[in-house]
């Protein structure tokens, strides 16, 4: 049988829910943010039938880590780092533990660096760890910052932190390294800018942020900034090397190992690799590689060549 408490909350909702484009049609701005402690963020947002542009959705914060988070509001949603605790270890576990729900739901803790204490955040609304991380991360490209001249692809950003600029090469500057990470609003605009421009021949050269570039104003992205010696980045095997050398002789390719094997050599001995391409389309269709002051090229459909 119903409670009294279900069917108030379900009378509420459809109340928020029903009347919510009328709402909406009364409002003189759409693109606003709510940074809430709780579900009441986004209850204004269905409220007025609006998506929910915040980072503060589906969870909620303590007081005082909520206060510590809006004095550092920038820095947290710019530069901080999310890991996950088990929920026993949770530094308000006697205050939350009497919520039946409390351990079913990931909690986080978000810092700025290791000196920071950091501010938990209970992903109340959300599944499992990946979840959680995918919608309090949103669309962001990391970065870190170049003490003195860089040919990178430098960035430029307002002060809530999305990106407005990017140019190539700058100085004491934040750049563009490693890995972005894109939301389904993104990812949709991007699909459908690139059903428009991928049969242009001048896109089969440029790589993705070259596209992203061109449509800042259609890709809203923000920077999620990274201190130095935290992000490596390799173009080649090589490189990698040079980093690990566990991948000296073993690099986990099976057409190096194959090869490796029909030359009588070790894959240490394979160096110099090479992305080859095909002259008329671009595409990649092998690979050059040395051995022993011998250079080789293998073909994806043809194999090994001298």
């Amino acid at each position: 049988m119903p409670t009294y408490e279900g069917l108030r909350l379900k009378a509420l909702k459809y109340k928020r829910l029903h009347f919510a484009k009328q709402r909406r049609a009364e409002l003189k701005q759409t693109d606003f943010t709510i940074i809430s402690n709780n579900c009441w963020g986004g209850m204004i947002y269905e409220s007025y039938d609006l998506p929910k542009e915040t980072p503060t959705v589906g969870m909620f914060f303590m007081a005082s880590d909520y206060i510590r988070f809006l004095q550092r509001l920038k820095e947290y949603i710019t530069g901080g780092h999310l890991t996950f605790i088990n929920p026993q270890d949770s530094k308000w576990k006697e205050e939350v533990s009497g919520d039946k729900r409390f351990g079913s739901y990931p909690v986080g803790v978000l810092k700025l660096d290791d000196t920071d204490t950091g501010v938990e955040i209970f992903f109340l609304h959300y599944k499992d760890q990946q979840q959680a991380r995918e919608k309090w991360q949103r669309r962001y490209y990391a970065a870190v910052y170049s003490d003195g001249p860089t040919n990178e692809w430098c960035l430029e950003t307002d002060s809530d932190g999305w990106i407005r600029k990017v140019t190539i090469g700058g100085e004491n500057t934040w750049y563009m390294l490693g890995h972005t990470f894109w939301d389904e609003r993104f990812s949709s605009a991007f699909r459908a800018i690139l059903d428009e421009v991928y049969d242009e021949p001048e896109t089969s050269e440029k790589l993705w942020e070259g596209i992203y570039i061109e449509h800042l104003d259609h890709l809203s992205m923000k920077i999620r900034k990274y201190p130095a010696d935290y992000i490596f980045e390799f173009d080649t095997l090589d490189e990698l090397r040079t980093f690990d050398e566990s991948y000296m002789n073993s690099t986990h390719s099976r057409i190096l190992r194959a090869l490796a094997s029909k030359l009588g050599v070790t894959e240490a001995d394979i160096v110099h690799i090479n992305c080859l391409k095909d002259a008329k389309s671009t595409e990649a269709i092998g690979f050059t590689f040395d051995v022993s002051g011998h250079h080789y090229s293998y073909l994806y459909d043809g194999g090994l060549r001298d």
